[in-house]
């Protein structure tokens, strides 16, 4: 499918699946490093220590979405995203468009 091959073929998704990887692999490093430091000092040990199943916590009911926040967070994701990838903002923001006409109704 055209959508497909955007993802899959394009520069821009071509570098996302790449910086994808490269971020899972940092954070795979990072969770082994922190394994051994915890592995170390014995860390986890208090969880075992318990016996028991700590009581389950009530769960309030959801807020509504603040929608000026949230697009404040996806702008500031945006902006971070083309700043570690080295793309401009006008760059994404053509790729968006091309994909959004792709995938109208």
């Amino acid at each position: 499918t055209q959508i497909n091959r955007a993802v899959t073929t394009s520069d821009l998704g071509i570098t996302v699946r790449r910086s994808v990887v490269k971020g899972a692999q940092i954070m795979d490093k990072v969770d082994k490093q922190w394994e051994l430091f915890s592995d170390n000092f014995g860390l986890g040990a208090a969880r075992y220590d318990q016996g028991k199943r700590p009581t389950a916590k009530v769960i309030p009911p959801l807020l509504p979405l603040d929608v000026a926040t949230a697009l404040q967070i996806l702008t500031i994701c945006d902006e971070v995203f083309c700043d570690v990838v080295g793309i401009a903002d006008s760059t994404l923001q053509s790729e968006i468009d091309k994909i959004q006409t792709l995938v109208k109704p």
